[in-house]
């Protein structure tokens, strides 16, 4: 058999299937591209996340793909079979490959669609914490309270834990601070109330305490416990210590400072 005869051989057993394949190859990327943006719409529509939208799109552009082509490949007289076998050995291949990477899209698409927290939100990670700039499919960029970016992998938000620090509308704050065993414990309790009364961040309810925290070796303790906004957590906290120092000066309560005795014996 020469080689136009085999030609002629493949053209009749083939050639129909392949041109049908091809007409079909030019209508079908006009029809995909019609659905893409009809799905794009519908996706656009659930107001879901714009990044978790913009994946959706690729992934279903691609599922449609796949999809057209097996059609082709079979048209065309290929077995599908083998078609899919390869598929399936070169995603395998890929997910061992990228396991890493695969665990931390996965991670992203959890953020996305649970929203554990969103953007503009106050987290603690680690030993990071700050706002909430950016989430996407493979990292959460964080922006430090000192104006630091700190840059994360989804997998590593998941595996370290976070803690939303605005989560709830008032955040409780607790400050020691220490006296010396001579002052007088009633006239302190009383100043250190008076300094929570007068400080405009701290929330009258719930109510705040001040109790005697320890007994420790070189001071009395007390606890101040009181309730703020979330906002104002730090506001607080500087100013009643500011307030501490200039009315524990003014009223000649002394902070202790550890100290030790040193007794030196004289040899003779």
């Amino acid at each position: 058999m020469n080689f136009v005869s085999h030609l002629q051989m493949l053209y009749s057993t083939y050639g129909f299937r392949i041109v049908v394949a091809v007409i079909l190859l030019i209508i079908g990327f006009f029809i995909v591209k019609l659905i893409r943006k009809i799905t794009a719409v519908i996706i656009k529509n659930t107001h879901i996340e714009p990044t978790l939208g913009s994946f959706l799109n690729s992934l279903t552009g691609l599922i449609y793909y796949l999809l057209f082509f097996i059609i082709i490949f079979s048209v065309a007289g290929i077995p599908t079979s083998y078609f899919a076998g390869v598929i399936i050995g070169l995603v395998t291949a890929i997910g061992f490959s990228l396991k890493d990477e695969v665990k931390t899209i996965s991670n992203g698409i959890l953020i996305l669609l649970t929203k554990p927290f969103k953007v503009g939100d106050i987290i603690k990670v680690g030993n990071f914490a700050g706002v909430v700039k950016n989430i996407s499919l493979f990292q959460t960029k964080l922006t430090t309270f000192d104006n630091m970016e700190v840059i994360m992998t989804n997998a590593q938000m998941f595996s370290t834990g976070l803690v939303r620090l605005n989560a709830n509308k008032t955040r409780r704050q607790d400050i020691i601070i220490g006296v010396s065993y001579d002052d007088d414990i009633k006239s302190v309790k009383t100043v250190l109330e008076n300094i929570i009364k007068e400080n405009k961040f701290i929330l009258k309810e719930p109510a705040s305490k001040i109790v005697i925290n320890e007994f420790a070796d070189s001071s009395v303790n007390f606890l101040i416990r009181f309730w703020v906004n979330g906002a104002d957590f730090l506001n607080a906290k500087f100013t009643v210590n500011e307030r501490i120092k200039i009315i524990f000066d003014e009223q000649n309560i002394s902070i202790p400072f550890p100290q030790q005795d040193i007794h030196m014996i004289k040899n003779e």
